[in-house]
């Protein structure tokens, strides 16, 4: 009887994860989004909160009370949070003068983001996750793929470049060819969202990327001088 009890469960558990599966898929992005959020919050939270918890415990265990001056998240790179610190990041504090016993550029890995044909997430807990520490007030900047980047975005987590970069550096940028656009979630306007780094040589020795990743700056970036003075330090 037990048995039969447990199983009972294990197969209404299942009809009701492939029930929820068919509702999310018929639900456009903004949908899904408040779906997921309205019924997953507290799972999202906590798990966001682990993972931030995490990085500042090891963080603080590896650097002491270091001052950040930059907190970097790479999105679907070849590392992991566990490996050491890439060397641009070391290369970009002694170009700047920064002391190391004094100061540390953050930088977070591990995080992947794998969208479907629509530039939808395909994982809409990881995407929550993602987004959790996006609006977290840490994070200056993220680097991955251009899809990535277009879809986040549009859907209002990166600054347009035009509210933080000189119009003559744009120009410049649009010349090369670098800059990646995407439409304005509000404004429903073309907008330029990222920089693309495929011809930075500093990137291509960092071996962080399979892929020739962009440069996006997030919304209320805590160190965002330092931010520019980084993207730009990326370019040769």
């Amino acid at each position: 009887m037990e048995h039969e009890t447990k199983e009972n469960l294990k197969s209404y558990l299942k009809e009701q994860g492939r029930a929820e599966k068919k509702k999310l898929k018929t639900m456009p992005m903004g949908e899904k989004i408040d779906y997921i959020w309205t019924y997953y919050k507290a799972q999202i939270i906590i798990a966001a909160f682990i993972i931030v918890f995490f990085i500042s415990l090891v963080h603080h265990l590896l650097t002491g009370s270091q001052e950040t001056i930059l907190y970097s998240m790479v999105i679907n790179s070849d590392v992991f949070q566990d490996d050491a610190t890439p060397q641009i990041y070391t290369d970009f504090m002694a170009e700047k003068g920064f002391d190391p016993k004094e100061y540390k550029a953050d930088y977070h890995a591990g995080l992947t983001l794998a969208l479907n044909e629509n530039g939808e997430a395909n994982d809409l807990q990881m995407f929550s996750v993602i987004a959790t520490l996006l609006m977290s007030g840490t994070v200056d900047h993220i680097m991955t793929d251009e899809d990535v980047v277009v879809m986040l975005g549009e859907i209002g987590y990166i600054m347009p470049m035009e509210e933080y970069l000189p119009q003559e550096k744009i120009a410049a940028y649009e010349r090369e060819g670098k800059v990646i656009y995407g439409t304005h979630p509000d404004t429903k306007k073309k907008t330029a969202f990222g920089i693309s780094l495929a011809e930075s040589s500093r990137i291509k020795q960092a071996g962080l990327f399979s892929f020739s990743p962009v440069y996006a700056m997030i919304y209320a970036a805590p160190h965002q001088e330092n931010s520019i003075d980084f993207l730009y330090f990326l370019e040769p």
